[in-house]
């Protein structure tokens, strides 16, 4: 079974392709087929987009991680480490958020939910 993050990667690549869709000439000229790429897309919207920022927000966390490593003087080290804690913060709302949203929407697919590691 896969996991969290191999399902949320499969719905932003399945976003994208919706985008790429309804790019389409084809596509674009055919109401009915627009309306309801459109609708699945708008489904994913949300997901997506805090998806993107857990990615961004995992990257700075290594940088803040990797800044900690370094030899800092105390009033840096504590700027540091308040802005650790702020992301890891952030990253886990988003995350709660995150499992919120793909286990609604597993329940309208009705797919089985995804292993959390």
């Amino acid at each position: 079974m896969p996991n969290i993050e191999d399902k949320l990667q499969s719905i932003e690549k399945r976003y994208e392709e919706l985008n790429e869709l309804m790019s389409r000439p084809e596509i674009s000229s055919n109401r009915e087929k627009l309306q309801e790429l459109g609708r699945e897309r708008a489904g994913l919207d949300d997901i997506v987009s805090d998806y993107r920022e857990h990615k961004v927000i995992s990257r700075s966390l290594e940088d803040t991680k990797a800044l900690l490593g370094q030899k800092l003087d105390d009033d840096m080290a504590k700027l540091v480490k308040d802005e650790l804690d702020a992301l890891l913060s952030r990253q886990k709302r988003l995350l709660d958020r995150l499992e919120e949203a793909l286990r609604q929407y597993i329940i309208r697919r009705r797919e089985p939910f995804p292993d959390v590691e």
